[in-house]
């Protein structure tokens, strides 16, 4: 039997459970998320060579931070609110996923690490870090997507700037920004496409910093990405995109919040982002490119828990 683990705090928990629950191939165990990674080290150590991860993006990353130490193939069973992981291999219907799951397909993915933290999709810290704590409490009285919407206009009334220095191949480039992004692999610019994987592009950390203080610039750079894709502005002076296999973060503050697939976490300065190659194997729908020993990637998107 695999070992099948539920966020029990996920968007999908109970009709995942149901699902799990009457599937003689699957060994259900409901968990906290606080607590997922040490119930699957332990199912690992006991011998588990796949095990079945129910949640959002959130949920599959702190999987994959385990998984790292003690390895296993990992099966997915969409359970989030949006599902961006999920939904880019190719799993959506939650009864075919059991079947996936139970398939022999896998494929090796890259992630990223900073300062050893795992991240499926991406990092950031600035802007969106504030916008994320926002929008938690907003979520108290709004609908996920409202409480965004609000987030977002409370945010440009008090905007986060600070000042960091990017050492990439050892040297040092100090910056005053807002907002510093980093995705697994290249990432769409184009507002239609925005955060997604661009799976012929190269398989490094794609880095974006909105450079300069003031709402006044911040706005002028949305109202131009809002009406032809951030790719419009990327070639500014007030946007620079470029793709490192690792990179160096230095900050002022000791100690920073930041954003790991729509997750906060704290974490010390500098921070050290870099690329893990084929760090995970996890099973895929066959015919999707990968099977047992084919290298391949996967696409990653933005937030979810």
């Amino acid at each position: 039997m695999i070992p099948a683990f539920v966020n029990s705090g996920a968007g999908t928990a109970e009709a995942a459970e149901r699902l799990i629950g009457a599937d003689r191939r699957f060994r259900l165990r409901k968990v906290d998320a606080s607590r997922l990674g040490e119930a699957i080290a332990q199912e690992v150590r006991a011998g588990a060579g796949r095990i079945l991860v129910a949640g959002g993006d959130g949920t599959i990353a702190t999987a994959v931070r385990t998984l790292l130490e003690h390895p296993a193939e990992l099966a997915v069973l969409p359970g989030g609110t949006l599902n961006h992981f999920a939904r880019s291999l190719g799993l959506n219907d939650l009864e075919e996923c059991l079947e996936i799951a139970t398939g022999g397909a896998t494929r090796p993915i890259d992630i990223g690490l900073v300062n050893g933290q795992a991240f499926l999709n991406t990092s950031s810290v600035g802007t969106y870090v504030a916008l994320v704590e926002r929008r938690e409490r907003w979520r108290r009285v709004l609908r996920y997507h409202l409480a965004g919407i609000a987030a977002a206009f409370s945010l440009l009334l008090r905007l986060p700037t600070f000042s960091l220095q990017l050492e990439v191949e050892g040297e040092r480039r100090t910056l005053e920004t807002h907002l510093l992004f980093f995705g697994v692999g290249e990432r769409d610019l184009r507002l239609r496409s925005f955060g997604a994987r661009v799976f012929d592009g190269p398989s490094d950390l794609h880095a974006v910093v909105v450079k300069g203080r003031g709402r006044a610039r911040l706005l002028a750079i949305a109202l131009v990405t809002a009406r032809h894709g951030i790719w419009r502005v990327a070639g500014t002076p007030h946007v620079e995109t470029f793709m490192v296999p690792e990179c160096v973060v230095h900050l002022s503050r000791r100690r920073v919040r930041v954003a790991l697939d729509g997750e906060i976490v704290q974490l010390e300065s500098p921070l050290n982002y870099r690329i893990a190659r084929g760090a995970v194997s996890v099973v895929v729908p066959p015919g999707s490119g990968g099977s047992d020993g084919t290298v391949g990637q996967a696409f990653a998107g933005t937030d979810d828990r």
